[in-house]
C-alpha cells in the first residue's frame, strides 16, 4: 500500500509522474486535502466548518469515483453531513459535484471533480463501510482520522485494471448488449 505524499517535495514528485504519465490527463490536478484542513485535531462534529464541509464532499467524491448514482452520491454525503451536525445541499453530475454545507448562518461551497469516470464496487462497498462507522462513532474521530481513513480507502481501492484490459472489458460488454439486442 503506498502512503499518501507527506512532504511538499512528494507532492512534487507525484505531480512530475502525473503529468509525464501520458494516459493521464494534465488538466486535472489532485488535490491536497490535507492541506485544506484547519483543525486536524478538532473532533469532526466539532470542527469549523470547512472542515465538515471537506469531509462531506470527499464522502461524495470517493462514492462517485466508485461509480454510484447520483442519488446515492447525495444520500451518502447527507448521512455523513447529519453525523457531522450540518446541512448539505449538493448537485451531482457524472465527474463534479457542487456541495453546500450549512451550519446556522454559516455557509461553506465545495466543488470537486474526478479525471474520469469508471465503476469500481469495492470502493463503493468500503464507502459504505467508513460511512456506517462513522454514523457509529463519529462523535469520536478526529478531522486528520477521517482524512486517513478516506486516504486508506482511495489508496486500497485504485482500479486495478490495465487501460487494455478495460478497454477489452469494455468491447466484451458492448458485444454482449448489442447481442442481447439482436442486432
Amino acid at each position: 500500500m503506498q502512503d499518501v505524499p507527506a512532504t511538499e517535495e512528494e507532492w512534487t514528485e507525484l505531480e512530475e509522474l502525473v503529468s509525464s504519465t501520458s494516459f493521464t490527463h494534465p488538466h486535472h490536478m489532485p488535490l491536497r486535502w490535507h492541506d485544506t484542513i484547519h483543525e486536524p485535531d478538532a473532533i469532526a462534529r466539532d470542527a469549523c466548518l470547512e472542515d465538515r464541509c471537506a469531509i462531506i464532499a470527499r464522502v461524495g467524491l470517493l462514492t462517485l469515483s466508485g461509480g454510484t448514482g447520483g442519488w446515492r452520491v447525495r444520500e451518502a454525503m447527507n448521512r455523513v453531513a447529519q453525523t457531522l451536525g450540518v446541512v448539505c445541499s449538493a448537485d451531482v453530475s457524472l465527474l463534479t459535484i457542487e456541495c453546500t454545507c450549512v451550519d446556522g448562518t454559516e455557509r461553506e461551497t465545495f466543488i470537486v471533480s474526478l479525471p474520469s469516470c469508471g465503476v469500481n464496487t469495492k470502493r463503493i462497498w468500503r464507502m459504505e463501510t467508513f460511512m456506517k462507522d462513522l454514523e457509529a462513532c463519529g462523535a469520536d474521530l478526529t478531522v486528520k482520522e477521517c482524512h486517513r481513513l478516506m486516504d486508506q480507502i482511495e489508496h486500497e481501492t485504485k482500479g486495478g485494471y490495465t487501460p487494455l484490459q478495460s478497454a477489452l472489458a469494455s468491447a466484451l460488454a458492448c458485444s454482449a448488449f448489442v447481442f442481447l439486442l439482436g442486432g
